[in-house]
């Protein structure tokens, strides 16, 4: 069994192979067990038929931990002012070649996120304009607007317990016609 590994001290970009194992090298932490997104929106909510959609990376933002496409965007998924809400995203489980990929925390000291909206009943299917995004076609819905103003507090979770955590505040998206829009990667 050939395991791939990411995000060792020495080199964050660097991957390593070992062979029958599934120990880290000795300089490299404790292995990412969860990834979860805290949401605070601080003015001009998120509207229910607004999907979000989040990437999470390694400090380089070239190495993909964690995303989610088009999620939160049921009757249920109103994101009111002063409202808190917490998801967990799926970490990254991409084999290459039989090869599984585990990121360690010394190689996630300073992640990276983003995090986009498209407002009104964004879907996957063959309407309006198209958004390439985690390996789908994602088309825009039938227009809309949602202007969401909200702070974000990212967690990264290790297999001791350790926790990596990084907070952004005053972040605002808007998105117009259906548009698919990203904060920044940082």
């Amino acid at each position: 069994m050939l395991l791939g590994l990411a995000g060792c001290a020495t080199d964050p970009n660097k991957f390593y192979m070992f062979r029958d194992t599934d120990a880290p090298p000795p300089d490299a932490g404790p292995a990412l067990t969860s990834v979860s997104l805290r949401l605070y929106t601080s003015a001009h909510e998120k509207l229910a038929s607004t999907g979000l959609f989040i990437f999470v990376t390694d400090s380089s933002g070239e190495t993909t931990v964690a995303r989610a496409s088009n999620v939160a965007h049921s009757a249920s998924d109103v994101y009111a002012m002063s409202s808190v809400h917490e998801m967990n995203l799926p970490v990254e489980q991409v084999p290459h070649n039989g090869v599984a990929t585990v990121f360690y925390k010394e190689g996630l000291r300073a992640p990276r996120f983003s995090i986009g909206i498209m407002a009104n009943g964004s879907e996957v299917g063959s309407q309006g304009r198209y958004y390439g995004f985690d390996r789908r076609q994602v088309f825009s819905g039938h227009g809309g607007e949602n202007l969401w103003s909200f702070d974000a507090h990212l967690t990264l979770t290790f297999a001791d317990g350790s926790t990596i955590e990084t907070t952004r505040e005053g972040l605002k998206l808007e998105s117009r016609g259906g548009e698919l829009i990203f904060t920044q990667l940082q």
